[in-house]
């Protein structure tokens, strides 16, 4: 029951982690101003990360496999990090010190952040997936960084005809809707398995309804 809660994170991002490429495609033809944009291979991308936006929700579906009452009671525990109100930390004996750990979390999946900020979703005022940046690999923080600054759909909306935008907008929307199914299926599952125990902690140590 235990590997059904790791197995389908480390799933997407094997699976669907390709989409990352798919990016870059359509980012590089959008930052090259001395070419027009090809409206047909930026279809053909997008349409490739919506069917894997597709099989990401599938795959985050097979948590359901991983028994509730067994991930609460022994696997949660350890999930939630050092960074509990009203205490100094996690002491370490020799060293006589206390450290902060927020605890694991699917946030610290660079793949899942990295989507939202290509496809322009934005969480004002969440200082936690921002915070979670500092338990991903230093070369994923800085690439989740260096994508906030790049151009997007707002620039390629300028730079196409409105009719070729129209076809663009629509299958980035359909991607925002799988991007919205993953994360309520999300929030069922945190019902599942946490809620229903009357505990609102997050595996990350938040509130779960932050």
């Amino acid at each position: 029951s235990e590997k059904w809660f790791y197995l389908p994170m480390i799933a997407i991002e094997g699976e669907c982690g390709c989409i990352l490429h798919r990016m870059e495609n359509i980012y590089r033809m959008v930052e090259n101003e001395e070419e027009p944009i090809n409206i047909n291979a930026v279809v053909a991308n997008l349409k490739f990360i919506y069917q894997k936006l597709v099989r990401q929700y599938e795959i985050l579906q097979t948590t359901s496999r991983c028994n509730p009452d067994h991930f609460y009671h022994l696997i949660r525990p350890y999930l939630g990090g050092s960074k509990q109100k009203d205490s100094p930390g996690w002491y370490l004996e020799g060293i006589e010190t206390f450290i902060e750990y927020g605890g694991g979390s699917a946030a610290q999946s660079s793949l899942i952040q990295a989507e939202d900020i290509f496809l322009g979703v934005t969480h004002p005022g969440d200082d936690f997936l921002r915070s979670m940046r500092d338990y991903m690999p230093l070369p994923h923080k800085q690439y989740l960084e260096h994508q906030e600054t790049r151009p997007g759909f707002a620039r390629m909306r300028q730079r196409l005809t409105e009719e070729e935008y129209e076809v663009v907008e629509g299958i980035r929307l359909e991607c925002v809707q799988q991007i919205k199914n993953f994360r309520n299926y999300h929030y069922g599952i945190v019902r599942r398995y946490v809620i229903r125990f009357n505990d609102m902690t997050g595996t990350g140590g938040t509130n779960v309804m932050l």
